[in-house]
């Protein structure tokens, strides 16, 4: 998104509207990511607020992004950019930013490493399979 502003400032609009959309993937990403750690927490985790926190950042950064990008779709080179495609982006600026320093204050990083651990298969191979009628 910085690259969408300044892409904006140099008078490269168009180059700003498809950097917007591949903002927005990145953010949809992000809000995912958010929503499946809240999905892993227990419903008795101390950390569950600050987890349906992250969430609702992530989404209406989303948001914001896909207002910015709507906003700037008509622009035809040697327009102005709608105050509201700025403000959209500013907004969705700020909003990961206080997700990621809300990340690294609570000692999560902000990617995983690796694949997830996968369920042993063992025991559930011990046990038999119920016989249909």
């Amino acid at each position: 998104m910085v690259a969408a502003l300044v892409a904006d400032g140099l008078g490269g609009h168009g180059a700003a509207f498809y950097l917007l959309l591949a903002a927005i993937v990145v953010t949809a990403h992000a809000a995912l990511d958010a929503y499946g750690s809240l999905v892993e927490l227990p419903g008795t985790e101390p950390g569950v607020g600050v987890a349906r926190f992250r969430v609702a950042l992530a989404v209406v950064a989303l948001a914001l992004a896909l207002v910015a990008a709507v906003a700037r779709a008509p622009v035809v080179a040697g327009e102005t950019v709608p105050a509201l495609g700025l403000s959209a982006v500013v907004g969705a600026l700020a909003l990961l930013g206080l997700k990621g320093a809300l990340n690294l204050s609570a000692g999560r990083a902000p990617a995983r490493a690796g694949p997830r651990p996968r369920r042993s298969l063992k025991a559930s191979a011990s046990r038999p399979l119920p016989e249909r009628s």
